[in-house]
């Protein structure tokens, strides 16, 4: 893995509009998700981490605790930053950083063409698919002990 590539948790508002820049590039212009729905009443109460290459911001995720549950969401890279395995970079820094808070377990709702990928990293997919704002997903569910 690239050592220029850095994961932190957002520690300022400059950071944060860093993450709605590369949401708002991602979400809403690339895949044509409304700023209504990109932009939620979970903002304030989420952990947001931004990512690095060479001190250039390249993208994000957030977490929420829900019931003792670990929500992984708004996972997101810049398209010239894809492919290169930045994104299991980023779901692992995020396991385990949710794994620290002891939740009965780690989920997200994933792009039903993620799931492969999510897979990789020992999701398992529940339930049936589910569509939010247009796109097809599907709740994946991190195995316990792998």
């Amino acid at each position: 893995m690239n050592k220029s590539l850095v994961i932190r948790k957002v520690e300022n508002e400059e950071e944060l509009m860093e993450v709605f820049k590369i949401r708002k590039q991602v979400f809403c212009d690339e895949q044509r998700v409304s700023e209504e729905i990109e932009y939620d009443e979970f903002e304030s109460i989420a952990d947001h981490f931004i990512v690095f290459q060479n001190k250039i911001p390249i993208g994000c995720a957030r977490c929420r605790n829900l019931n003792n549950a670990i929500k992984l969401e708004r996972i997101a890279l810049l398209i010239p930053y894809r492919k290169r395995g930045y994104g299991k970079f980023i779901v692992k820094y995020l396991i385990k950083f949710a794994q620290q808070q002891n939740p009965n377990s780690v989920y997200l709702h994933a792009q039903t063409y993620l799931i492969r990928f999510y897979e990789k990293l020992d999701f398992i997919a529940i339930g049936e698919e589910f569509k939010e704002d247009g796109l097809p997903h599907i709740k994946m569910v991190k195995q316990a002990n792998v």
